[in-house]
């Protein structure tokens, strides 16, 4: 079974809490199901974060995907990240310039001189006893112009709008981001891999991490998407698991 050979079953509703929890009400192992909503409620990001937005101004969509389609390792987050990278750069003047995915999957945008986060994705595991029954995509991407309140995280906010002064249709760019992540999971995953490397550009960086005062610099990036770093003056390479305990420069 692929990502390719299972039908697409497409809800929008209105209003729901949480996308990712709404979503699962409709798993029956024999569809891909896809679930938007004009607004959540108690949407949420990694870690706990809250992931706000006023009515029908941001895409929230959630993609649910049975455990025996399921690409393996960290393909899920990489295509998702990829999609989003592909419709937002639509409305860049310089994509190359204007557009970075940060590790991992946070899409940021360059806004009069400043990185704001326009877009991120939240992915879960679902388990029945010890087995894997699905995988959930959350999407979450700031479309039009909105009030958002401060954030404690590196990057701050903004719609697409508010980045490049034009105002999108939320459910047409929901609708387009599912058949492009679709797309992204069904193609050959060592060409995915391959092209989320490149977006996240990380071999030159230096890193600094939580708790720590040394500098890092680029080791690795493992098939399973956990990026490794090594000490400043050293060869013995170290893994990053938790993703938000790492900063670094995206130019």
């Amino acid at each position: 079974m692929t990502v390719h050979s299972l039908p697409l079953l497409r809800i929008h509703a209105d209003s729901v809490d949480s996308t990712n929890d709404a979503v699962r009400a409709y798993y029956d192992g024999n569809h891909i199901v896809a679930l938007s909503a004009d607004l959540q409620t108690a949407g949420r990001g990694r870690n706990g974060k809250q992931w706000i937005g006023e009515m029908g101004k941001s895409v929230a969509c959630s993609v649910l995907i049975p455990a025996a389609a399921l690409p393996h390792g960290f393909l899920p987050q990489a295509a998702a990240a990829l999609a989003i990278h592909r419709v937002v750069e639509r409305f860049a003047a310089n994509p190359h310039r204007d557009i970075r995915i940060k590790y991992p999957n946070d899409i940021l945008v360059c806004h009069e001189g400043t990185w704001r986060k326009v877009s991120g994705i939240l992915c879960e595991q679902v388990f029945s006893g010890s087995s894997l029954s699905y995988c959930i995509i959350g999407i979450g991407v700031n479309v039009l112009r909105q009030e958002f309140p401060p954030t404690s995280g590196a990057y701050q906010p903004v719609s697409i709008e508010e980045w490049c002064g034009t105002s999108q249709n939320t459910r047409q760019l929901s609708d387009d981001l599912v058949l492009l992540l679709l797309e992204m999971l069904s193609a050959n995953p060592a060409d995915v891999f391959a092209q989320w490397s490149k977006r996240l550009a990380l071999a030159n960086k230096t890193f600094t991490l939580n708790n720590d005062n040394g500098t890092w610099l680029f080791s690795s990036l493992d098939t399973s998407g956990i990026l490794h770093v090594r000490r400043d003056g050293t060869d013995t390479p170290v893994a990053v698991y938790d993703s938000d305990s790492v900063r670094y420069d995206v130019e």
